[in-house]
């Protein structure tokens, strides 16, 4: 996979996310979060990226990180506000 494709690939995944977020309840908790997008990202290949971990984390009132890492031992961070989220 060149640099162009890996990089679609992660907008993607970006899109991806945002769609599985949204349909969450707002009482879904981190750990089932990290349970969900872990079974979903990690356990189909998605895209042939490789995912190996996928972790979720607050970083404020008004932010969330997704942490994922690749077998390749990259670190694939994306950081979504709450107007993101609710923008849906």
């Amino acid at each position: 996979m060149n640099v162009l494709d890996y990089y679609k690939q992660i907008v993607l995944l970006k899109k991806e996310i945002l769609n599985a977020l949204v349909t969450f309840e707002r009482s879904t908790s981190i750990s089932s979060l990290n349970k969900k997008l872990r079974t979903f990202f990690v356990h189909t290949n998605y895209n042939n990226l490789n995912i190996i971990s996928v972790r979720v984390r607050i970083k404020d009132v008004n932010s969330l990180e997704i942490i994922f890492k690749t077998d390749r031992n990259q670190n694939i961070n994306i950081l979504y506000n709450k107007k993101d989220l609710l923008r849906g």
